[in-house]
């Protein structure tokens, strides 16, 4: 059962490091805002791995604060930059700013020309 809950903790921390990413690449979220929740989510996660694998108190908190910290910030400056060097999609152009026809006009435009 420990190797359970040891690689349940591994495949959170790895969906937590992808949901950080994603959320700064999108921006849904700012960077620094990312990299405060986003450490802080990792660092749990990591702590209760350390805690699974039986590692001490202390040795479980600094493993956890060094990994969720490290991996979090390198994942967000990732996404910045990369939404940085993102090309900017043009805006759709218009192409009539005349609405479409309904079915009334079209029968009475229909009508008046016969």
């Amino acid at each position: 059962m420990l190797g359970l809950n040891s690689n349940l903790y591994l495949m959170l921390f790895a969906v937590s490091l992808v949901a950080t990413y994603i959320s700064v690449r999108r921006g849904w979220i700012r960077m620094a805002g990312g990299a405060v929740v986003g450490s802080m989510v990792s660092s749990l996660i990591v702590f209760l791995f350390s805690l699974t694998r039986g590692n001490g108190l202390v040795q479980a908190i600094i493993v956890a604060l060094s990994m969720g910290i490290i991996f979090t910030v390198i994942g967000v400056v990732m996404a910045s930059f990369f939404r940085m060097m993102e090309v900017p999609q043009p805006a759709k152009a218009r192409l009539s700013t005349v609405p479409a026809p309904d079915f009334d006009m079209l029968v009475t435009s229909s009508t008046t020309h016969a």
